[in-house]
């Protein structure tokens, strides 16, 4: 699988496993000092789950003998992983990120069945495509996300219709927009070239957070 630009603008592989129930025992937030705290946090899931009635909570922390290899096995690879990655825990899913595949052929090894995701480039604030999103348009602007007074997103529009710009609106949430004192800054504004991404800065101030630029892949 390839991804069109590096994983949190800082990775180049991503590690993706899967374990359906218990997984959330593996959040960054959750320290243990070794696998039998572990086994003991997920009992105790477990029996403060079981008595509420009407509900099926604790079947999701009731593990088979498969679930609870694999689980150990996860802990083990956690412990263990790269200093300088990152882990994303998104029940059933859990994503190591790495700039070191040798990380993905540890996990072959312990028969975790990881899936691998690479990104298609090595330069971070970059994005590879077949084709730009929309012709001319060579950024793709990242805001903050912020709610800003209506007489700046009107300005915001309005200098869209030079062209310089564009929004990931439709014509009915412009009107929806319009009608409101203010309004959510959309996720991303594209961009025709780095002079438009000053403009918006100075309508809108500091809501640009990254810039990506796009890269065709020939």
């Amino acid at each position: 699988m390839l991804n069109e630009r590096l994983f949190y603008n800082t990775y180049k592989y991503r590690i993706r496993m899967f374990l359906y129930r218990g997984l959330g025992l593996l959040r960054h937030t959750e320290t243990y000092t070794n696998v039998e705290d572990l086994r003991s946090r997920l009992s105790e899931r477990y029996k403060s789950t079981r008595n509420y009635p009407f509900t099926h909570l604790s079947d999701l922390w009731n593990l088979s003998a498969d679930e609870l290899v694999t689980l150990e096995k996860l802990y083990f690879y956690r412990e263990n992983f790269d200093v300088d990655g990152k882990i994303r825990v998104e029940c059933p899913c859990i994503d190591f990120y790495t700039n070191n595949l040798d990380y993905y052929k540890i996990a072959e090894d312990q028969e975790l069945n990881p899936e691998l995701c690479i990104s298609s480039t090595d330069q971070p604030n970059t994005i590879v495509v077949k084709k730009l999103p929309f012709e001319s348009y060579n950024y793709k602007c990242i805001t903050r996300y912020s709610f800003v007074p209506i007489d700046i997103v009107s300005a915001l529009i309005d200098y869209e219709y030079t062209g310089e710009i564009k929004f990931p609106w439709n014509w009915t949430t412009r009107k929806f927009i319009l009608s409101t004192r203010s309004a959510p800054l959309p996720n991303y504004i594209y961009a025709q070239d780095e002079q438009s991404i000053t403009w918006i800065n100075l309508i809108a101030g500091d809501v640009i957070g990254t810039v990506y630029s796009y890269i065709l892949d020939k």
